[in-house]
């Protein structure tokens, strides 16, 4: 059942599958990096002052995690696209 499917997303992006799973590692990578300093702030907030502090590490996180996923979105969408136009020869 995978194989079709890999052949499936080959035919329409143009992207091989393991450029895929590249892009997942470096996304997945890029959030652990952005993870590590957050998680390491929550540990160290103490008391009530720790409440008000990991709320806003949590929102932090969260905001750049949208950036990354948005960028990372935003690239892939834009190759799908390029790749189509290509394929109908539309310039």
């Amino acid at each position: 059942m995978a194989t079709p499917a890999f052949w499936m997303i080959r035919r329409a992006t143009g992207v091989r599958v393991y450029h895929l799973f590249a892009a997942a590692l470096m996304v997945a990578a890029a959030m652990l990096s952005l993870a590590l300093p957050f998680w390491w702030l929550g540990t160290h907030a103490a008391s009530s002052a720790g409440v008000i502090g990991v709320i806003l590490i949590v929102a932090a996180y969260l905001a750049s995690a949208t950036v990354v996923l948005g960028f990372s979105v935003v690239l892939l969408w834009r190759a799908l696209l390029s790749r189509v136009r290509r394929t109908l020869g539309v310039a």
